[in-house]
């Protein structure tokens, strides 16, 4: 397993437990967090929250830019910006590439 599917999953259960977030919010941000995933494969990019740079962020969004309407692409831009605010403070990554 990648560790970007670790992070993945770490933020799903916060999400579920601790957010009590409803189930179709889980899975929206899954599969958008999913869909990185395998794009970084695609690309040979590093499969690791902590390894993601700003630049890299927005290629995958500009990749998502042709098949996307604009709320599509606002929403998983607050996927990532969430992912992220779960992952820095508990220590799973170390920036946050969203910031930028």
């Amino acid at each position: 397993m990648a560790p970007l599917e670790a992070q993945i999953a770490k933020f799903e259960a916060y999400l579920r437990t601790e957010r009590r977030s409803a189930p179709l919010t889980v899975e929206t941000y899954g599969r958008t967090l999913g869909e990185l995933s395998r794009w970084l494969a695609d690309e040979e990019l590093p499969r690791d929250a902590t390894k993601l740079s700003p630049v890299i962020l927005r290629a995958y969004l500009a990749a998502c830019f042709a098949r996307n309407d604009n709320a599509t692409l606002a929403k998983k831009i607050a996927t990532l910006r969430a992912c992220y605010r779960f992952l820095v403070p508990r220590g799973h990554a170390k920036g946050d590439p969203t910031e930028t």
